[in-house]
């Protein structure tokens, strides 16, 4: 099992840190915390991006959508846990 850094994650996703952050702190994304050390495995972030692939598909996409506009990216170019383009629109 891998685990990521907050910065690291910000990356894939391609929003800032304080964006991870937030998403740590409104519990819509979990992490591991390792001494005073954020830690993001595979499995939590594979498990976040699901979770708004989900709320695409059951239609609660508004809160969603505000998030993946806030990356600054259509929900066709973001990445998922593997690093690999989502193309499904």
């Amino acid at each position: 099992m891998r685990a990521y850094t907050v910065e690291q994650v910000a990356e894939m996703l391609h929003v800032g840190r304080d964006k991870v952050y937030y998403l740590l702190r409104t519990g819509q994304l979990r992490s591991l915390k390792i001494g005073k050390l954020r830690r993001i495995t595979e499995q939590q972030l594979a498990e976040f991006i699901a979770s708004l692939d989900k709320a695409v598909e059951l239609g609660t996409s508004r809160d969603v959508s505000a998030i993946v506009w806030q990356w600054g990216a259509e929900p066709s170019e973001r990445s998922n846990a593997c690093g690999c383009t989502d193309t499904q629109a």
